[in-house]
């Protein structure tokens, strides 16, 4: 039977790349709030349980600060297209 316990000195998942990312969307977003009131590093059982959360709510317009449908004043590079296809970079 295996140990459902995670081992000690597991390694974390660091969000500074992330939360750089974040400090340059608009004040407005609601993800640069989620992500910049985060700690440095999150276990990685953590993270996917945020990054589960993030990506739902990636979906709406607002989560990035955008008042409207398109903002062009900010360029996302790759992610996913609305028909759920990975868009190219």
């Amino acid at each position: 039977m295996q140990n459902s316990e995670p081992e000690r000195g597991s390694r974390k998942v660091s969000l500074r790349l992330l939360k750089q990312f974040a400090a340059e969307l608009p004040a407005s977003a609601l993800l640069r709030e989620l992500l910049l009131n985060e700690p440095d590093e999150l276990e990685p059982w953590e993270f996917l349980g945020r990054l589960s959360v993030w990506l739902q709510l990636s979906r709406r317009p607002e989560f990035f600060g955008f008042s409207g449908k398109r903002n062009r004043s900010v360029r996302l590079k790759g992610g996913w297209g609305s028909d759920g296809e990975r868009k190219k970079v």
